[in-house]
């Protein structure tokens, strides 16, 4: 039986390299030049014909000279000019308008960059035009440091900032300030208050790899799975009176769920919740002039006791509370909720940090992945459909077999970094952090 196990290990490296047979440049320059004489267009021809395997090269140096080749071409696109300088972008028949506010002086790294929704939601355009006009300064006096950008709702229903459409609108804006802005992609917040709330609850769980933290204001949930949120750090604020559609109770209580996640992975699911002493719906203080507010000291008791509660004060300054966080693009651990997705956020595939699924997902499906660097171990718990891991140096070591654990048995591969996956993932998201060196795909058999 150990002889067979041997041998099944062998061929499966054995055929794995067979499929991957690549052209091998004699050194990192000869592909760095390589980069500097194509353009990323032409790069991605070449590559599907001609892949290019980069074991023992320099990957951090080849990703930095693919990464500047790609904001070189872009920033000189004309039509993506365009869209950073009139505030439009556009996706299908809906159009996103925004403004944005620069504030202090560029850190080294890029300025953050808070994105802020808008109340309003299910009303005539005036009265949401009226509440994204409001938010454009709402949470700016906040912000010391960073570029504060307010958009426009793309429709005026009820779901004005979570439509179809929203989210790649959301990643256009984000990839382009980052282009244009200079915003360092690891400090993107997203804010919003009542529907824009109602925004910032589902907008982030269904992409939540491009944020670093969020808050949410006098919003409702909707019934949304939290399970996305393990690395988004997440602040919840609502008025103790505010009773329209229970917000007040549907706060506590998601972060309850939040919570209840924490204790089963306590590194993930950072949160905090303020129910404001006293407040309605349109008066959270979550940008207050006074340095603390007054809030209700144990929200969990709240809920349980309302008319048994005792106060205390604390800093509700969301932009100071997110500030302090920095996105993790590369997590050792992650869980999926795979029905908590965006379908028309890529057209190749959903994306969830470093992992890719191209099926519809099935009735509450989720993944669950663990990456060990020092075992070169990768883990997968739960999957009920195929896979794909994409992986960088920082995950694991190239030069060493990686260990498959699924299903509960084991294989090894050997896995060869190439100039295709590194094109075609910097093409998927247009972020410097999410461009892979090797993917591993993972068929579930029937």
């Amino acid at each position: 039986m150990k002889i067979l196990l041997i041998i099944a290990l062998w061929l499966s490296t054995f055929v794995h390299l067979h499929a991957q047979k690549m052209q091998k440049p004699s050194n990192t320059q000869e592909v760095i030049q390589l980069i500097k004489n194509q353009s990323i267009s032409g790069l991605h021809a070449l590559v599907k014909s001609k892949n290019y395997d980069l074991s023992g090269l320099d990957l951090d140096k080849i990703k930095s000279v693919l990464w500047q080749k790609y904001v070189q071409e872009q920033t000189q696109n004309p039509a993506r000019r365009r869209e950073y300088t009139k505030r439009r972008i556009s996706f299908g028949d809906k159009t996103m308008r925004y403004t944005a506010t620069t504030k202090g002086r560029k850190p080294a790294k890029g300025y953050p960059l808070y994105i802020a929704l808008h109340g309003g939601g299910g009303a005539p355009a005036r009265l949401n035009d009226s509440q994204w006009r409001a938010m454009q300064s709402y949470y700016l006096r906040c912000v010391q440091n960073g570029i504060y950008v307010a958009p426009r709702g793309v429709t005026n229903t009820w779901n004005l900032h979570f439509v179809a459409e929203s989210y790649p609108l959301y990643d256009r804006l984000i990839e382009n300030l980052v282009l244009f802005g200079g915003v360092d992609p690891n400090r993107v917040y997203l804010l919003g208050y009542s529907a824009g709330g109602d925004g910032v609850y589902q907008v982030v769980p269904r992409m939540p790899d491009r944020w670093a933290a969020a808050n949410m204001s006098a919003g409702h949930h909707n019934n949304v799975s939290p399970l996305n949120l393990g690395q988004v750090p997440f602040l919840l604020q609502v008025g103790e009176l505010d009773n329209a559609y229970k917000r007040n109770k549907a706060t506590v209580g998601f972060a309850q769920k939040l919570r209840h996640l924490q204790q089963k992975y306590p590194s993930q699911f950072k949160h905090q919740v303020f129910v404001h002493w006293g407040k309605q719906h349109s008066r959270v203080a979550d940008c207050p002039r006074n340095r603390k507010s007054v809030v209700i000291a144990n929200p969990y008791e709240w809920q349980q006791n309302p008319s048994r509660k005792k106060l205390g004060r604390a800093t509700t300054n969301a932009i100071a509370w997110l500030s302090q966080y920095t996105r993790q693009p590369l997590p050792n651990h992650l869980v999926w909720h795979r029905n908590t997705v965006a379908s028309s956020r890529s057209q190749n595939g959903a994306l969830f940090y470093w992992l890719k699924a191209d099926n519809k997902p099935l009735e509450n499906e989720q993944v669950e992945v663990t990456i060990d660097r020092i075992k070169n171990l990768i883990e997968v718990k739960k999957w009920r459909q195929d896979i794909t891991i994409y992986l960088q140096p920082a995950m694991v070591d190239f030069k060493r077999p990686i260990y498959l654990t699924k299903d509960g048995y084991s294989e090894k591969r050997i896995l060869l970094p190439n100039l295709q996956t590194m094109i075609e993932t910097l093409l998927q998201r247009g972020d410097p952090d999410f461009i892979f060196c090797a993917l591993l795909t993972l068929k579930k058999k029937n």
